[in-house]
């Protein structure tokens, strides 16, 4: 069984320990990023923006696990770190963040207008049901992480 264990084995992650501090930017960055989401902006920008939200939202998970994900290959292991924390019912939903990984990529460097209406409105929902998770499962697994970061 694959494990963050395992990854730091592979040089994929290194060990790290967070703080409730940490944990509490790195949400106040998926709060901002849900809102501007939601923003009349343009289909590309709010698929980036809720792109960097489930990003974000999976170093979230990383963190609270003690480790960092490493340069290489950065955003493909921090979007599949998502399942492998949370368990073989976000393997679907990985595989569709993974997708969108690409067309960010490619939106960001290459062209526009590679994204539509239906794209942006899958990734914000996949992004807020993600979001929601995150907050149960931190609440359950790491409460000592949202102390001081929900000023509790």
């Amino acid at each position: 069984m694959k494990s963050l264990k395992h990854w730091a084995s592979n040089g994929w992650v290194r060990e790290q320990t967070t703080s409730p501090e940490e944990i509490g930017e790195l949400l106040a960055v998926v709060a901002r990023s849900h809102e501007d989401c939601l923003a009349p902006i343009s289909t590309d920008a709010r698929f980036q923006i809720a792109y960097q939200a489930a990003l974000t939202l999976g170093t979230v998970l990383v963190r609270a696990c003690g480790y960092r994900v490493e340069r290489e290959s950065h955003h493909y292991r921090t979007l599949q770190a998502i399942a492998l924390i949370l368990g073989d019912a976000y393997v679907v939903d990985c595989q569709f963040l993974d997708e969108c990984r690409k067309k960010r990529n490619e939106l960001s460097y290459c062209r526009v207008g590679i994204v539509t209406d239906r794209d942006t409105i899958d990734l914000v929902a996949a992004a807020s049901r993600l979001r929601d998770d995150v907050a149960r499962w931190l609440a359950e697994q790491h409460p000592e992480l949202l102390s001081r970061a929900t000023g509790n």
